[in-house]
């Protein structure tokens, strides 16, 4: 949401700068930012603008949508200040934060091992809520596949011990294991009511399959 709510923002700011904006041009981009996975250098190739561009809402757009594209980035802003010559861009970013570890609370029957292996997640890289959310989903998965198909697993993040570093905790509620006791086969009879399947006589194995589940018990009309 607050990527989404930047992200007009900065098509806001450079649209209030008038209604010429099409005809101005990038005299200066700038960087803004603390960054520690990303360097300026990719920000700046991949917004796709440099002095001497006109810029329009439809570049601006774009260069937000770019950014958003490498998936490192919590915040994207992009600023104009116009002067004599032209506009200067400023390009304010925020980086998700770096991953320092992953923690489990209340498993039993799966290995941490075993879970961290389903995750994939590395320490060091870039963490988005997105990533912690499909590991709720890779986490129930291997549930899922041992039978526990009442499992709940909430994941959350807590700061690091280094800046720009979190922890995600994945809360684990196990549920007993679902078993199947009985499995039921029901038939449709040919004036459509349902009958259980052992209510059915034993099936003869020289009758026609088709006959299994009609009404009136046909009689063999010939044989041998």
């Amino acid at each position: 949401m607050r990527n989404l709510r930047n992200f007009f923002c900065a098509i806001a700011a450079v649209g209030l700068m008038g209604g010429a904006v099409e005809a101005q041009k990038v005299v200066e981009i700038k960087v803004q930012g603390e960054l520690r996975k990303v360097a300026r250098s990719l920000i700046l190739t991949t917004v796709g603008l440099e002095p001497g561009v006109e810029l329009s809402q439809e570049n601006v757009q774009q260069a937000v949508r770019d950014l958003q594209g490498l998936n490192v980035f919590e915040d994207i802003q992009i600023w104009g200040d116009p002067g004599p010559g032209g506009i200067k861009l400023i390009i304010m970013v925020e980086e998700y934060p770096a991953l320092e570890g992953v923690r489990f609370k209340g498993q039993k029957k799966l290995k941490e091992k075993d879970m961290k292996e389903a995750l994939a997640l590395v320490n060091g890289q870039v963490i988005a809520p997105k990533d912690v959310v499909r590991g709720e989903q890779k986490i129930l998965d291997l549930y899922r596949e041992k039978g526990y198909l009442r499992a709940e697993i909430k994941g959350k993040t807590f700061a690091g011990e280094e800046e720009g570093k979190i922890f995600v905790q994945y809360d684990i509620e196990e549920g007993a294991k679902v078993q199947i006791k009985q499995i039921r086969v029901v038939q449709r009879r040919a004036d459509g009511t349902l009958i259980d399947s052992r209510a059915l006589p034993p099936r003869n194995p020289r009758r026609p399959q088709e006959w299994d589940s009609l009404g009136p018990e046909p009689h063999r009309l010939i044989g041998m």
